[in-house]
């Protein structure tokens, strides 16, 4: 498996962790992923920024679960 193969699979285990709440509204946390994800499956690279905020997500994901990027 490839580098852009282990993003995209890193991105979508990323989005699966966005709450759905009552009005299913889409956060801008959630638009960034969205657009990260589609700027790898377009043949782009992330740039070391977006890598470093990815793995920052990643990690309030995992230390913090569902909803991590409602809680302050």
């Amino acid at each position: 498996m490839g580098e852009p193969e282990k993003i995209v699979k890193r991105l979508e285990a990323l989005l699966k962790t966005f709450s759905k709440g009552p009005n299913k509204r889409v956060t801008k946390t959630e638009e960034l992923v969205m657009g990260f994800l589609d700027q790898v499956k377009r043949g782009r690279q992330l740039s070391k920024k977006q890598l470093a905020i990815l793995g920052d997500w990643e990690y309030r994901a995992d230390t913090k679960g569902s909803g991590w990027e409602l809680k302050k």
